[in-house]
């Protein structure tokens, strides 16, 4: 079991950041799409002037766990069919929360399985400030050769004893959150204005959580880890087929947003789902491509 503890150091420079304190959380889910994935772990480590209190929990999905996510958090259907279900879960989450900001790694992938629960279950949003690390190690750590999580722990000598399990993942959050306000001491207002990502009450005004027919034929190509097709009103292909391989759905504050692999740029980009105006089937050229790639 992972020790979550700071030194003196680390603990008065995010109470510094965070005066009233912080949450950071980590979730384990069935995939990468918010609006068709389910919650199975949550893991937090609040920090407050008082001192580090945690919340962990497995959670029932009420799906199968398919044997993919299995390979990579090692969370099992037996392990979790006598867990809570999100909806006595996400209660308990949000309290534990209150009002205080939120951090985690990727924090608008976390955030969208987090609101679209919040708005299925009819509960409050809270008025939580959301932080993103990726974000602020992008500007303290800028000569790491990547930073996913596991390698920020290596860059950082930080202890991670289960890789892709919510309370370990959530831990090394908080200590790279900790050795990035230290680093960059002079700048921490700027390094905190860099990290900021939303409120949770933008979701409020956002479109409903509903996807409609017509997104069908991304929802299969992210089942069955497919490509396709679509036409898009921005970018520099405006109203024109590109061939995108689709990751995953999340919600956010300025509209539902698809994360997809662009094959013709071999990048990783969102999409809005309002500015996608046509799907269609890939050609052999767009899987010729794709084989290229993989």
């Amino acid at each position: 079991m992972q020790i979550i503890k700071l030194t003196d150091l680390e603990k008065e420079n995010i109470l510094e950041a965070f005066p009233e304190g912080v949450v950071i959380f980590d979730l384990e889910t069935t995939g990468l799409s918010a609006l068709i994935n389910n919650i199975l772990e949550i893991g937090a480590i609040k920090v407050t002037p008082e001192g580090l209190t945690t919340f962990k929990t497995l959670v029932n999905p009420e799906v199968e766990i398919p044997a993919s996510n299995t390979a990579i958090h090692g969370i099992t259907g037996d392990m979790v069919k006598d867990s809570p279900k999100i909806k006595e879960v996400l209660p308990k989450f949000m309290n534990f929360v209150g009002d205080l900001p939120l951090v985690a790694h990727n924090a608008q992938f976390d955030l969208g399985f987090i609101t679209y629960d919040l708005h299925m279950l009819g509960l409050p949003f809270g008025n939580s400030d959301v932080y993103c690390t990726i974000r602020l190690s992008r500007l303290v750590f800028k000569d790491f050769p990547s930073h996913r999580l596991g390698n920020l722990a290596k860059q950082l000598n930080i202890p991670l004893e289960r890789a892709h399990r919510a309370e370990d993942d959530a831990f090394v959050c908080l200590k790279v959150l900790a050795q990035g306000f230290i680093k960059a001491a002079k700048n921490k207002k700027s390094i905190l204005k860099g990290s900021y990502l939303f409120n949770l009450q933008d979701f409020k005004n956002m479109e409903k959580f509903v996807l409609k027919d017509f997104h069908k034929p991304i929802l299969r190509a992210i089942e069955n880890n497919d490509i396709l097709r679509i036409k898009y009103l921005g970018g520099s292909k405006k109203n024109k087929f590109r061939p995108i391989r689709p990751v995953g759905l999340l919600p956010l504050p300025q509209g539902h947003v698809l994360y997809a692999h662009c094959l013709e740029s071999n990048l990783y980009k969102f999409y809005y789902l309002n500015k996608i105006t046509d799907c269609q089937q890939a050609t052999e050229k767009d899987h010729k491509l794709w084989e290229s790639l993989s």
